[in-house]
């Protein structure tokens, strides 16, 4: 699966919540519900934020599947659609955090794509 063709500033916040979601390998069922809740706080349609969701996921296996390089440029891509859509920086970073303790742990990698996406939504 390449880039959805129609994407919108909500399916690239869910690409870059997946994307972190594994960032320290698989996602666990605490992680998921916490997804889901963060991008259920941007929009009120349930049924939306479920079919994001789904393809994010779909679009990040895709990606990673193709090599490290292209994940990143999808996330690179994500981040310039989410710096120039969305206005609440802080709310990203917010749900960011509590993504990454959602496990209960978080891991050096996980602070430093937090620290990397901060930098890149300033």
């Amino acid at each position: 699966m390449s880039r959805p063709e129609k994407l919108t500033p909500l399916d690239c916040l869910s690409f870059i919540y997946v994307v972190a979601m594994f960032r320290d390998g698989d996602a666990d069922d605490s992680e998921i519900d916490v997804l889901v809740e963060k991008l259920s706080e941007w929009v009120n349609d349930l049924d939306a934020v479920h079919k994001s969701a789904k393809q994010a996921m779909r679009w990040r296996s895709a990606s990673s599947a193709s090599g490290s390089e292209t994940i990143a440029q999808e996330f690179v891509f994500c981040l310039g659609v989410v710096k120039e859509h969305i206005e609440n920086k802080t709310a990203v970073m917010n749900d960011l955090v509590t993504i990454f303790e959602s496990d209960g742990k978080v891991t050096q990698g996980e602070q430093a794509m937090f620290d990397a996406i901060r930098e890149a939504l300033s």
